[in-house]
């Protein structure tokens, strides 16, 4: 029987065990950052009117196992200007289980390229322009059901491609 929501909720109580990398290199006018997350989940405790006693031990909705982040950075030499790549990967994230714990419903895994440019005016005044997810693959991303057994529109799309500006003064 399929039990589950599609809309964001306080399931119940839970406990999440997980590992989270950074790490960062310099060379030169060159940086590289990583961070890599990794969640295990559970919910311990059903709460409210979207589950039952079987739910327990299931993991929760909504969070990836997986999640990371690279970003290389360079450096003009008058250290002021930077430009910024970056690639972004959220793992596969599972919405709906049923009550043996099987999957399904899910999206794939997903990257987004972002760039950006950051000018430091002087020490207190940054001012960044970038553009978050170029390719515009949020949107296209699509939801798998096995009850369907196809891939149906996503019910919570990613964002898309967004352009940004930051002016940021500190004091």
């Amino acid at each position: 029987t399929f039990r589950g929501t599609a809309i964001y909720t306080n399931f119940g109580e839970g406990q999440i065990d997980g590992v989270e990398y950074e790490t960062r290199f310099k060379w030169k006018n060159w940086e590289l950052e990583q961070a890599v997350t990794y969640n295990n989940s559970k919910l311990t405790k059903q709460l409210g009117k979207y589950g039952t006693k079987e739910d327990r031990n299931q993991p929760f909705t909504n969070i990836p196992k997986w999640e990371t982040n690279t970003r290389l950075t360079y450096n003009f030499n008058n250290q002021k200007t930077s430009v910024i790549a970056e690639l972004h990967y959220l793992g596969k994230v599972v919405n709906q289980y049923d009550t043996d714990n099987a999957e399904v419903g899910w999206y794939d895994p997903i990257r987004f390229v972002n760039l950006a440019v950051k000018h430091r005016f002087n020490p207190s005044v940054n001012l960044t322009l970038g553009v978050n997810d170029i390719g515009n693959e949020g949107p296209k991303q699509l939801m798998y059901w096995t009850y369907a057994n196809k891939y149906l529109n996503a019910s919570m799309p990613q964002q898309g491609r967004t352009y940004y500006a930051t002016m940021q003064y500190t004091f």
